[in-house]
């Protein structure tokens, strides 16, 4: 029987069902980015490429918890007193819970630029339904899609600046200076996130998985690929990055996106 509604192939190179038409709502995740809003690999793919690195990624929050010392209740409280125990964003006391405004997640990187970890500049107070939704999300991308968030409780940009401005004054930033770092905090997160993944399957699947579909993610995001593979990369991971036929299959990537 055939199913209604949208089909795609999965865009794993070694998956075993390369080449066929799949349901999109079947056997692909949903995926808020990207297009049709599903994930461009099938189910049983991303759970075999992706078990580990679930893994992995709870070992490094519990770590990130630890950085810049544990978010004590003086500073919790101090920040929840600067707002009047409402949130930042709504104005709301019920259900008010303390966020980090640059999300734990980013870690170090976060850390070395400054802006991130467990000090008092990084909390604000948010009603849960904000805080679960803003996750590990770049706060600024996160604020301007959140289109049913923002008509439920009244938001509008003036709120959303005051309290971007209310953090940056905290880092003795103007609140454009201050977006400048956590984009580009964000990025190198993104860049270090996506290279884990490649160090990963070059290492434990070499002969199996050929990550191409991670570096046509950094092209069309305008990364500098040469910085990010020696900066993140492994020793696996660059002798794949500078192999012939990897350079070659990078040319007519740029080139088809050019067209």
């Amino acid at each position: 029987m055939i199913k209604r509604g949208l089909y795609r192939r999965c865009a794993e190179s070694t998956c075993k069902r390369r080449g066929v038409l799949l349901h999109l709502e079947s056997n692909f995740y949903r995926h808020k980015g990207s297009k049709n809003g599903r994930r461009n690999i099938c189910k049983q793919c991303y759970a075999l490429v992706n078990s580990e690195n679930m893994k992995r990624s709870a070992e490094k929050r519990k770590a990130n918890m630890k950085i810049g010392g544990k978010a004590s209740n003086e500073n919790r409280k101090k920040v929840l007193e600067e707002f009047g125990y409402r949130c930042a964003l709504t104005g709301e006391l019920e259900g008010v819970t303390v966020d980090h405004f640059v999300p734990l997640d980013w870690g170090k990187a976060a850390v070395r630029e400054g802006i991130g970890g467990n000090s008092s500049k990084n909390l604000i107070p948010l009603i849960e339904p904000l805080n679960k939704s803003k996750w590990s999300n770049n706060p600024f991308i996160w604020f301007e899609n959140l289109d049913e968030l923002k008509v439920k409780y009244g938001l509008c940009d003036q709120k959303w600046w005051t309290v971007v401005e209310f953090v940056a004054a905290k880092h003795n930033m103007s609140a454009f200076e201050y977006k400048i770092k956590v984009n580009n905090c964000y990025w190198e997160v993104i860049a270090e996130k996506y290279m884990e993944i490649l160090n990963y399957r070059l290492e434990n699947y070499p002969s199996k998985y050929k990550p191409y579909s991670i570096i046509w993610f950094f092209l069309k995001n305008c990364f500098n690929l040469d910085v990010v593979i020696n900066r993140f990369g492994s020793k696996d991971a660059k002798k794949f990055y500078y192999a012939k036929e990897t350079c070659r299959k990078i040319e007519l990537h740029k080139a088809s996106l050019m067209e």
